[in-house]
């Protein structure tokens, strides 16, 4: 074992150790103060939160849907964490600082649970605590901590450290406590896995902790991990099986072996530098733009570090301080190193969160040992005096840092300034574009797409910008050279679709529709254009069967369920309809269409109080909106109340451009009802003139009268 048993009492290690697992967590929470002034951001957070509708109900059937191991969000199976935003959103709705102040919660129980770790590792109070210390404020972890859809690390980096203390407990209580650790610790383990797959890695992280205890090998050592290897087995296969369906391992087979091995060696040597000198960090590093033909010479030399890395190793090779600690970080980041390149991102920095554990340990322990054995007291003096700098540093640096993601504006413009790539000049567009500065928006793109002219998604960008500009023409153009460079791309067919659309081309709309499903069956804007165009023909049932597999999709999308109630209205089944608008009601309280569309089904059910109130809905949202004024004077006329069906036949008729004919003849009729006969004539003339046939019937009727 590593150091002395130290055996005290509760009250004895309460003292002894409270301020070493107070000042870590103290120094961590001041140098993330301020951090709930960021927001959401548009990489991923609308994804994992801010579109994503898994996590607006808490109800058993959406809790199941998350669990359920069909239901990937970005590729990945991740339930406790989208879990987790749920009940964000239940507590706060999209407010960003509730989720944010939960993630830096969560990053202060890791920082405990680490002091608490590498003390019954290390069995030094010291060490732990400077190890926790560096782990909290280390500014490679901002972007775990800020990043708001950075949670998945620090969920599975909790269950992880949580179930390494149990089996630490299981291998030192007695057996009467032995069973009920080791349960806990299998059942943490598998919530670990279902944070983020990246857990995967803690059966080899419980050998090095064996190794550390001096447990001999043997078969029940073996024994011991097949609980832990069996579900990691599983669902690493499944992370695996989720990223190969996103696309994301294409163009593996045109790299050769050395460039795999050196981009692995580069990023092997990247966390380890970046632990040194956290400088110039980025929340995206991108591949060298010519990595596919030729490498710099960065990545060409880096092997030679590997090698180095590994005569370290040997060297160390007697001390379990060294080797527990270096093999916990290289174990961490053996599957994120890219020998298999995943994603645009050669290297990141909430790769390293869990991972650095291993390399703070390292340093803690031979400082700690070195403050113990210098008997100088001005070189005490200086070693705690430069751990103080490294924490004003380190921490001033987390702070800064912070601002960066404050939002999609800063972040991208951040990075664009260290490491320009596509991905980050289209971002930067796209939040431009959300927040109307279309001309820095149009401006981005066109930067980017002179810089990487084959990148589709700057293309369909730029076109979806220039529909909201009005130039529809030039959008087509850019949907074509998107579809061109990436032939795959749904939502470029889709976006062309609408375009067709409306320019009245329903035949080409209908086929990219058709091609956007296809290449994407989860596209649920496809299936409600695609019914659009259905119902327009008066394909109602085709139309229908769309509707329906757009909210099966997405059960948030109020439009799709509304034009689905109209359908039922259409078809005449009026308690389908009657259900389709109220879900569009529930899902969206400020739709003025759908309390309308509501109000005349309540009409043809002849319960004209409850559509009134649906129509004093409609008009209270949309008081401009003849429609509404047109389908409450119905009501009024239909209960009796002709007076006020007047004054709404009146306001329908003032609001009304065209001065709809049906009105002048239903005022004309609220009138004649009242015996004011000379305006109803007056209002069935102007119908009758417009060639209304029934206002020239009552016309007629009101002469025959008169005779």
């Amino acid at each position: 074992m590593i150091g002395a048993v130290q055996k005290k009492s509760w009250m004895q290690w309460r003292t002894a150790t409270g301020i070493y697992w107070v000042v870590p967590m103290a120094a961590t929470a001041l140098s993330f103060y301020g951090v709930l002034n960021d927001g959401f951001t548009n990489w991923d957070d609308d994804v994992y939160v801010t579109g994503n509708i898994l996590i607006h109900s808490l109800s058993w059937r959406n809790i199941l849907r998350i669990f359920s191991p069909a239901t990937l969000v970005s590729a990945n199976y991740q339930p406790i964490t989208i879990l987790s935003y749920a009940l964000n959103y239940a507590a706060g709705k999209l407010d960003p600082a509730g989720y944010i102040f939960a993630d830096v919660i969560i990053h202060l129980l890791n920082v405990f649970l680490v002091f608490i770790f590498i003390r019954k590792i290390y069995r030094n109070d010291m060490a732990a605590s400077l190890c926790a210390l560096l782990f909290g404020i280390h500014p490679m972890h901002v972007e775990s901590v800020v990043w708001i859809s950075g949670r998945k690390d620090l969920l599975y980096t909790f269950f992880y450290l949580a179930s390494s203390l149990l089996y630490l407990s299981y291998l030192e209580k007695k057996k009467g406590y032995a069973t009920l650790r080791y349960s806990a610790s299998c059942i943490l383990f598998v919530c670990s896995l279902l944070s983020k797959s990246s857990a995967v890695t803690l059966p080899a992280v419980l050998f090095l902790i064996d190794y550390c205890r001096m447990r001999k090998f043997s078969v029940k050592m073996l024994i011991d991990k097949i609980p832990f290897i069996a579900p990691a087995i599983i669902l690493g296969f499944w992370a695996i099986k989720g990223q190969h369906d996103a696309g994301t391992f294409s163009g593996l087979e045109a790299l050769p072996v050395f460039t795999r091995i050196s981009i692995a060696c580069h990023s092997l040597m990247f966390y380890v530098v970046k632990f040194c000198l956290p400088l110039k960090l980025s929340a995206f590093y991108p591949y060298p733009d010519s990595f596919m033909v030729s490498l710099p010479l960065r990545y060409s030399l880096s092997p030679l570090f590997a090698v180095a890395a590994g005569m370290a190793a040997w060297y160390f090779r007697r001390s379990k301080a060294f080797i527990f600690g270096f093999g916990f970080f290289l174990v961490n980041v053996i599957f994120i190193l890219h020998f298999i390149p995943v994603s645009s991102a050669v290297t990141a920095d909430r790769f390293s969160y869990l991972a650095y554990v291993g390399l703070s340990a390292i340093v803690a322990y031979y400082v700690a040992q070195g403050i113990a054995s210098f008997r100088l007291k001005s070189v005490r003096v200086a070693v705690w005096t430069a751990i103080c700098c490294v924490t004003l540093v380190f921490g001033y640096a987390v702070h800064v840092r912070c601002k960066v993601w404050k939002n999609s504006e800063t972040l991208w413009t951040d990075v664009i300034g260290k490491y320009p790539s596509a991905i980050a000049y289209n971002d930067r567009g796209y939040a431009y574009y959300l927040n109307h500065d279309y001309a820095r928006a149009l401006s981005d793109y066109n930067t980017g797409l002179s810089r990487y002219p084959s990148y589709a998604d700057l293309y369909n960008n730029r076109g979806v910008l220039y529909d909201a500009l009005g130039d529809r023409a030039g959008a087509v153009s850019d949907y074509n050279r998107a579809i061109v460079n990436k032939p795959g791309f749904a939502d470029a067919y889709n976006n062309r679709g609408v375009d067709y659309c409306a320019n009245g081309d329903y035949e080409r709309a209908m086929d990219d529709f058709n091609r956007a499903i296809s290449l994407n069956p989860g596209c649920a804007e496809a299936y409600c254009n695609r019914a659009n165009i259905l119902n327009g023909k008066g394909d109602y049932s085709a139309a229908v069967v769309d509707y329906s597999h757009a909210v099966s999709l997405n059960p948030e999308n109020a439009g799709a369920w509304y034009n689905q109630g109209r359908i039922y209205k259409a078809m005449n089944d009026l308690d389908q309809a009657l259900a389709c608008f109220t879900r569009a009601i529930k899902i969206d309280s400020a739709f003025e269409h759908a309390y309308n569309s509501r109000g005349v089904i309540y009409c043809m059910e002849n319960d004209f109080d409850r559509a009134i109130v649906d129509f004093n809905r409609a008009i209270s949202l949309k008081p401009l909106t003849p429609d509404a004024y047109f389908n409450r004077g119905n009501a009024y006329s239909a209960k009796g109340s002709y007076s006020q069906a007047i004054d709404d036949f009146s306001r329908a008729i003032i609001l009304d451009s065209a001065e709809s004919p049906q009105a002048l003849l239903n005022r004309g009729l609220a009138w004649r009802a009242i015996g004011d006969f000379q305006h109803a004539e007056k209002d069935f003339k102007r119908a009758c003139a417009m060639h209304f046939d029934y206002a020239c019937r009552a016309l007629a009727e009101g002469a025959i009268g008169k005779q």
